[in-house]
C-alpha cells in the first residue's frame, strides 16, 4: 500500500485501515519518506539535469524558488513548461516577461482550485488579511488586523491550516520586536491569489 499524502491516511472508509492503525509504528513494514524542498544548490543542479545548455542564471533560479518554495514536484512542472517555453534571451539573460506570464503548474492549479471552492467568504477574506503582512505572517499582526486578541487568532489559523494546507505554522520567532507565532504560505501562488483579492478600503 502506497501513499504520497499523508492525509490519505486518516481517510475514514481506508482499506486495511485497521492495519495502518494498528502497526504504523512498526518500522519493520511501514516506511515514511519525506521529500524536503530542494536548497539553492539543488536546484540549480535540477536545472543542469532538466534544461538544455543550462548555465548557472542566478536571477531565473531566485524566481523559480519564489514560485515554488523549492518543493520538488512543482520544480519540476515547471521545468517541463520552460523545456518548451524558453525562458530566456537570446544572450542567455533571464527574460522579465517570464514575470507576467500567468502559467500555473496543472497539478497545482487543479488541487487549488479545490481548496478555494471549499472556503466560506470569512476564510478567504481571512487568508487575504493574512497576506498583506507578506509570504510570512505573524499571529501579532493578523490578530491586530481582524481586530481580535491572539488566542482568537491562533484558532482560526489552525483551522485554516488543517482544513487547507494553504498555511502552515513555522513555530515562534521574533518579529517586530516581540516573539509571535509565524506562519507561511505553503506556495508563492496561494499568496500572490490573495493578495491580489485584498479589499484595500
Amino acid at each position: 500500500v502506497f501513499s504520497y499524502k499523508a492525509s490519505s491516511l486518516e481517510d475514514e472508509a481506508l482499506p486495511l485501515l485497521q492495519l495502518v492503525g494498528s502497526d504504523f509504528s512498526n518500522k519493520s513494514i511501514t516506511h515514511k519518506i519525506v521529500l524536503k524542498p530542494f536548497t539553492k544548490s539543488e536546484l540549480n543542479r535540477c536545472c543542469r539535469a532538466n534544461l538544455p545548455d543550462y548555465s548557472t542564471n542566478e536571477k531565473f533560479e531566485l524566481w523559480l524558488m519564489g514560485k515554488s518554495y523549492g518543493v520538488p514536484g512543482i520544480v519540476m512542472e515547471y521545468l517541463r513548461y520552460f523545456q518548451k517555453n524558453d525562458p530566456f534571451e537570446s544572450d542567455g539573460s533571464f527574460n522579465d516577461n517570464v514575470n507576467e506570464n500567468n502559467f500555473l503548474p496543472p497539478s497545482a492549479q487543479s488541487a487549488f482550485s479545490q481548496i478555494v471552492g471549499t472556503l466560506g467568504n470569512k476564510e478567504k477574506n481571512t487568508l487575504a488579511i493574512c497576506s498583506a503582512e507578506g509570504a510570512e505572517f505573524t499571529v501579532f499582526i493578523v490578530s491586530q488586523l481582524l481586530n481580535t486578541d491572539v488566542l482568537t487568532a491562533i484558532k482560526k489559523l489552525r483551522v485554516l491550516q488543517n482544513k487547507t494546507g494553504v498555511i502552515r505554522s513555522i513555530g515562534p520567532h521574533y518579529r517586530y520586536g516581540v516573539k509571535t507565532t509565524v506562519y507561511r504560505f505553503t506556495q508563492a501562488f496561494y499568496h500572490d491569489f490573495f493578495e491580489n483579492s485584498l479589499e484595500f478600503e
